[in-house]
């Protein structure tokens, strides 16, 4: 419609409205003209549009006088708000990127229903290049076209092609191959040997082996004639075409076919018989050879793992019938150097403790911590000092900021103690390696010692003693009737000092061993009283000697 105004001068008039200017007094007869022609234009916009419409929306604008007053109405009808066709030009822009190309469909089919996308966009007013159109077309093509796309890539500038040029050039690919697709024929081979039927890729089932009527989708009806038919058939069929895909080789010449692998072994050569390749295959023996298993072994797991020595004793004592004897150079079980390998304590050695006040400080970082704290942070460094086990504690909100808190806890505790921090024990984090904290030692003259990595993490215990029969003085920040001086630190230090030395030697790393209740060492002499505890014991009894050869019945029986 919009191509039609314009033939007809009618789009200024449409799009802008007409308002024709006055006529002067004493018009001339070109003025009156001139005037009724604009007159005019406005009925003649209006009609074409009132003429091209259905009865359905003629309803809508029946009201309206002027042609751009109707043309903004069937905007607004059909196209919408601003928001709207926002909304129209997303969705089409959504299914435009999503668009694919069918597996049945052919190039020129698929161009036609991307270019209906493409119209609905532009009639929007939204702008969609044809080079756009271009790059969707061949990122959207199958895999078969891969060689005409890098031909293109090569011989053309994408950026100059058109979407017809394209499309004439894939459809003449797509005609070449299908010439020669009809020049094939495909042959199959007979197979002699029965074997399990292959279901099917579409639907899994075996067929009937009954004439049917094959339809093609979109393509109407298509009858097949001169189809050789076997019925009843119960031999596999090899394919020319199958084998071919799989890179094989097939040779026909003075009625034989010859086939060649991928790297050009020849696999068989197989004669002609009644127009078909039947292929004898011949089923090579197959050697089976016992498995032996050691006795030896079996009882070892038999009887829950027992050592070899405690089995070489059960055996030259006789206690179990059957039990094969016990060689020297048998393989340690897997299981048992798993389960009974133990590892001996380390070698107690003198640990080297600070024998003055800021002589040995340990430092460590921790964090960053799930939740915040009210303030921000999310680490804490913490410092200990290795003589009277005083520690404080920074709040960080970044590990950036470990060399600051560092330098303040620095002066805070060498005014408050009156002496030099000496030496500084941390892990092998990166933040104390960085280059101001070195520089910053080297300057102080401060010894920096780091963990050994890869170890165990260390331990540092802290004794912490309360007495609970004094109080705490606010005023002079001391506690008052402390008990024989609890809170006295140097008596502390030197106390727990010497009894470490003392008490050093005497610990060891083994465990110690639980105590049992009495009703736990009762139940246990009723057990000893009513069980029989030897092997002595229990062949005095009928009831047990029987329930033994019934045990190793059933071990002999399941061969375990």
């Amino acid at each position: 419609m919009r191509t039609y105004l314009r033939a007809q001068s009618l789009w200024e008039v449409v799009e802008n409205g007409s308002n024709p200017a006055p006529l002067p007094d004493n018009p001339t007869m070109a003025q009156v003209r001139f005037h009724s022609d604009e007159v005019a234009k406005e009925g003649r916009a209006l009609a074409i549009i009132q003429a091209a419409i259905h009865d359905d929306v003629f309803i809508k604008i029946l009201n309206h006088d002027t042609a751009k007053e109707a043309w903004d109405k069937l905007k607004e009808e059909f196209q919408g708000s601003e928001r709207t066709r926002r909304m129209k030009v997303l969705n089409l822009r959504r299914e435009f990127e999503a668009i694919k190309m069918k597996e049945a469909e052919t190039v020129k089919e698929f161009a036609h229903r991307l270019s209906k996308v493409v119209t609905q966009i532009r009639l929007l007013g939204e702008e969609l290049s044809d080079q756009r159109v271009v790059e969707k077309i061949l990122v959207c093509l199958p895999e078969r076209f891969e060689s005409k796309i890098s031909s293109l890539e090569e011989n053309k500038d994408f950026s100059h092609i058109t979407i017809s040029e394209l499309v004439n050039a894939l459809q003449a690919t797509k005609h070449r191959r299908s010439l020669r697709m009809e020049e094939n024929v495909e042959g199959v081979f007979v197979v002699n040997t029965k074997g399990k039927f292959q279901g099917s890729s579409s639907c899994g089932k075996k067929p009937d082996n009954k004439p049917k009527l094959l339809r093609m989708k979109n393509s109407g009806t298509k009858y097949i004639s001169d189809v050789l038919y076997v019925p009843e058939i119960n031999q596999n069929l090899l394919s020319v075409g199958q084998m071919l895909e799989k890179s094989y080789t097939l040779h026909f010449e003075d009625m034989k076919c010859t086939i060649f692998d991928p790297s050009g072994c020849e696999l068989m050569s197989i004669k002609m018989r009644d127009k078909s390749f039947p292929i004898e295959w011949k089923q090579p023996a197959m050697p089976a050879f016992p498995s032996s298993v050691d006795d030896f072994v079996l009882w070892h797991k038999r009887l829950g793992h027992f050592s070899y020595s405690t089995l070489k004793q059960i055996s030259s004592n006789g206690l179990i019938q059957n039990l094969p004897s016990v060689e020297d150079d048998v393989d340690v079980c897997d299981v048992c150097q798993f389960g009974k390998q133990c590892r001996l304590p380390f070698l107690a050695v003198t640990s080297w403790r600070a024998m003055e006040k800021l002589q040995l400080i340990h430092i460590d970082v921790c964090g960053p911590m799930s939740i915040a704290s009210l303030n921000g942070s999310k680490y804490f460094l913490l410092f200990i000092d290795d003589f009277t086990r005083m520690s404080w504690v920074f709040f960080l909100k970044q590990k950036l900021d470990v060399f600051a808190a560092f330098q303040k806890f620095k002066i805070l505790v060498e005014n408050e103690a009156g002496c030099q921090i000496k030496k500084l024990i941390s892990d092998n984090e990166t933040e104390y390696r960085a280059g101001k904290f070195k520089k910053f030692y080297d300057q102080v003259g401060i010894q920096h010692q780091f963990t050994i990595p890869y170890t165990p993490r260390k331990i540092v215990r802290k004794d912490i003693k309360f007495d609970e029969f004094s109080k705490w003085n606010w005023k002079k920040h001391q506690p008052e009737g402390s008990s024989k001086g609890l809170f006295d630190e140097d008596t502390l230090q030197e106390q727990d000092f010497e009894d470490d030395e003392e008490n050093y030697d005497s610990d060891t790393e083994f465990p110690v061993r639980g105590t049992r209740t009495l009703e736990d060492i009762y139940a246990r002499c009723n057990v000893a009283i009513l069980e029989p505890t030897r092997y002595e014991e229990t062949a005095e009894f009928e009831r047990w000697r029987a329930s033994m050869k019934e045990e190793i019945k059933m071990i002999e029986k399941n061969k375990t």
